[in-house]
């Protein structure tokens, strides 16, 4: 069958419709009904928190603000919160916020800004007390004022603080500092062994947490005459930026647009901002491909920038971007939308009871978040062990907390703890290290450290106890938060004491190791019994497991995080997907569409329909 120009050019025309129609109805955007919501901002900061999206600050259209308020998300509820506190932050816009740790308490870390003039200064508010904290006394390479620069929160057991970029009212920067918390307080200035990005503000950052190394991702920005739309890399284990070279339908240069990390998905998603003019599209980088694909739903929000988006995988049944504010020229927007693929028949067998957490302990009408501690889900303990060096006496007595220790020589032995159970047992928001250890004399020369590694490998490791040259006479518990960190890295996650040798022959002392274990604090699901020290592990381990029960005294008591006071069950038969695929297969006559696509169907009998009667007056046009 031979086809006219104007046949094909409508097939190719229905060809395209149909992709993109495909695309619509697996991605959609939704505008919740929230109720109680802010008022319209721009340039303000939010992070997610549990099922809360916590914002602050931002520009109300030539006002200021210093308020926070938080979205009871599976409640869809907007409420603002009173500190307790007098001192606060300045009313501010384009500042950062991430969540962060700052001497053991849980909370919000707010850097720089704009608030008339450009500020540099560091805030804490604790979720607990409901209290501001203005952070000084900083040491190290402190940032100049700045603006509009971006931040990541690194939360393994410090609480630190990762940003790049941003105006500094004589340029724009391309630095990347880290600040860790009290009790550290320090600035620390960067040094890339490559070449950084060009200079720039109003860039979007994703960290994207890696067993072999996190690395932060750069999409656009702008300085005072390009914007851009270029991709770095930088890998915080190395300090080195990479571009990336990415394909696909790469989105046009850009700034002030957001950027969420789809863990589930390993994608970044990217929505709206300034290419000058305000944009409402949104778009998908693979991170797998380095592959970008617009995405071009039904509907979408109204074109905007300076808004801000998180990623929230918590709250409901299914993933989702959730989005609140932004402004284009003279309109500010406080509407909340959500961009999620919908499972098309959620029923999952059981839901997580809705939380009502709350920051203002005491008022009935807000969510309350408690200074009860969260949830203690399981008690996880090492099952293997690595004598390096080969002088450890009873390496496996390391594991188990009954005053027989592991003594370690001194010099430069090292003995390895790992291989912890890592089976699913909830949302996990904190995993929690306790060690247990002593010297049987003081050092001369040589020194000892604990350190814990997420990978296994100690390429960065995370402190536990310090390198010093201390006499410790009687066991001291030493316990160390390390965050929400993934059950992969449960899996790979190695605790380790290493020894310095100093000069001439090693000292005459041993540090003598106890105790260790883990313990993961989250929202449980129903508990399996974990591994205790009396069952046999599954596989192959190199040290026996302990024969008797750990004291209950090294148990944490964790009074001052925040949780959910409501401890859900969840039952994991039957859970929706979160994903679909249209099934275009024919079976006879009969196409098959996924259930909820009658639009889908419409559209394309309608474009059928017109083809034929293209097609028959085509062919009364060649009679």
């Amino acid at each position: 069958m031979k086809y006219n120009a104007l046949q094909i050019m409508t097939i190719l025309f229905i060809s395209i419709v149909t992709q993109n129609l495909i695309w619509a109805q697996s991605w959609t955007w939704t505008e919740l009904s929230t109720t109680s919501a802010p008022p319209g901002r721009r340039g303000h900061a939010g992070i997610p928190f549990d099922v809360l999206f916590i914002i602050f600050g931002g520009d109300l259209g030539g006002t200021f603000d210093n308020e926070i308020y938080l979205l009871d998300m599976p409640g869809s509820t907007w409420s603002p919160i009173t500190p307790m506190s007098v001192d606060r932050p300045t009313p501010r816009f384009g500042h950062t916020m991430i969540d962060s740790i700052v001497d053991g308490e849980l909370g919000l870390l707010i850097f720089g800004g704009n608030d008339g003039s450009l500020l540099n200064d560091l805030w804490f508010y604790n979720l607990a007390t409901d209290e501001w904290m203005e952070i000084t006394g900083t040491s190290g390479d402190i940032p100049p004022p700045m603006m509009g620069c971006s931040a990541v929160s690194l939360i393994l057991g410090t609480g630190e603080m990762i940003i790049f970029g941003g105006y500094t009212g004589s340029g724009y920067s391309n630095e990347i500092y880290s600040y860790s918390p009290p009790p550290v307080n320090e600035w620390t200035l960067l040094s890339s062994v490559t070449d950084p990005p060009p200079p720039r503000t109003e860039q979007s950052a994703i960290l994207i947490p890696d067993s072999t190394g996190d690395t932060i991702l750069i999409f656009g920005g702008k300085d005072s005459s390009v914007y851009f739309n270029d991709l770095w890399k930088f890998d915080l284990a190395s300090t080195t930026w990479t571009e990336i070279s990415a394909a696909g339908d790469i989105p046009a240069a850009r700034a002030s647009h957001t950027a969420v990390y789809n863990d589930t998905d390993n994608q970044m998603i990217v929505f709206g901002g300034e290419t000058p003019v305000c944009n409402d599209d949104t778009y998908i980088l693979n991170l797998s491909t380095n592959n970008w694909t617009e995405l071009i739903p039904l509907i979408s929000p109204d074109a905007r920038a300076e808004h801000v988006s998180i990623w929230d995988n918590l709250s409901g049944s299914y993933s989702r971007m959730v989005t609140y504010g932004g402004n284009c020229i003279t309109t500010v927007f406080s509407d909340t939308w959500e961009f999620s693929v919908q499972p098309d028949t959620p029923t999952p067998t059981g839901s997580p009871a809705t939380p009502t957490p709350s920051l203002t302990p005491g008022v009935s009408s807000t969510p309350t978040i408690t200074s009860t501690p969260l949830p203690l889900c399981d008690t996880r303990y090492p099952r293997a062990h690595d004598d390096i060096g080969g002088g450890t006496i009873n390496p496996s007595d390391a594991i188990f907390c009954d005053s027989a220790p592991a003594s370690i020589p001194a010099g430069d032995q090292e003995l390895q703890l790992f291989a912890f159970d890592n089976a699913y047992i909830g949302n996990i928001f904190n995993v929690r290290i306790t060690i247990t250890y002593r010297t049987s004399a003081a050092p001369a020369k040589d020194s000892y450290r604990f350190e814990a590694s997420l990978d296994g490998s100690f390429g960065s490791p995370v402190t536990i106890v310090p390198e010093n040259y201390t006499n410790v006479p009687t066991f001291q518990t030493v316990k160390l938060d390390l965050g929400a960190i993934s059950y992969t890295s449960i899996g790979t996650l190695a605790i380790r004491e290493a020894g310095r040798k100093g000069p001439g022959s090693p000292d005459s002392y041993f540090v003598e190791w106890d105790c260790c274990f883990i313990e993961l604090y989250g929202i449980c699901m129903t508990p399996t019994p974990s591994l205790t020290p009396t069952q046999t592990p599954t596989g192959t381990w190199y040290s026996p497991i302990p024969t008797d029960t750990p004291t209950q005294t090294n148990s944490p008591t964790f009074t001052n995080s925040p949780t959910i006071t409501v401890t859900p069950t969840f039952t994991l038969t039957s859970v929706p997907t979160r994903t679909f695929t249209p099934s275009l297969t024919p079976t006879n006559t009969t196409m098959n569409l996924p259930a909820g696509n009658q639009t889908g169907v419409i559209i394309l009998l309608g474009m059928f329909a017109i083809i034929n009667i293209i097609t028959l007056l085509c062919r009364r046009l060649s009679v």
